[in-house]
């Protein structure tokens, strides 16, 4: 299964995540929740148009693997619900080509010290959060309920493939962290089962 996500906005480095269990706040949790907000319309909409997807949902009772209500239910977060699309219990796998527009030029100064730290930001919004991001302070839209993932947890990331170019329309208030990305997204299984011919 091959499909594209966009994002448009700040895209700021994060260098590590707190350890589980800790009191601490993941480092730009507000600006992760915004990408998610993002990808969850456009997820929204691929189970919407996707045959296997959309058709998998007959009845709240349904044991099928893609039911959303059985997804959601299984991946909670205090009042959050999450759908994740690719997961260990699926046994699928994906990999990522993202192609990054920005505001200053290729090699400058501004990015070469950090692009690993974006992408890590980046991936983090498409995986579901953990406790540390956040949520409980949170309360969800109704076009949030449930919420649209790519992943489950980036473990399920096998390949990431990163190129940049200079973004030459940007906003006239666009922050310095300003992308526009375009996200190719590849799904496969990791070993085919009946519950994941599909992709």
């Amino acid at each position: 299964m091959e499909f594209r996500l966009r994002y448009s906005g700040p895209l700021k480095a994060t260098q590590r995540d707190p350890l589980p269990g800790s009191l601490q706040t993941t480092k730009h949790a507000a600006l992760k929740q915004s990408m998610r907000s993002s990808f969850n319309r456009q997820l929204r909409t691929l189970w919407k148009t996707t045959g296997f997807l959309s058709g998998n949902q007959d009845g709240p009772t349904s044991t099928k693997p893609y039911h959303i209500g059985r997804l959601s239910e299984k991946h909670q977060l205090e009042l959050w619900k999450f759908v994740p699309l690719v997961t260990e219990n699926l046994e699928l796998i994906t990999t990522i080509d993202i192609m990054l527009l920005r505001l200053d030029h290729p090699g400058s100064s501004l990015w070469s010290g950090d692009m690993d730290n974006r992408i890590k930001t980046l991936i983090d919004a498409l995986e579901m959060p953990t406790q540390n991001d956040n949520y409980g302070s949170l309360h969800p839209t109704e076009d949030q309920q449930p919420l649209f993932c790519l992943l489950e947890n980036d473990r399920l990331l096998t390949g990431v493939n990163v190129s940049t170019d200079l973004l030459l329309d940007p906003p006239e208030d666009a922050e310095p962290s300003y992308v526009d990305a375009l996200i190719t997204v590849r799904i496969r299984p990791k070993n085919l089962t009946f519950n994941n011919i599909g992709f």
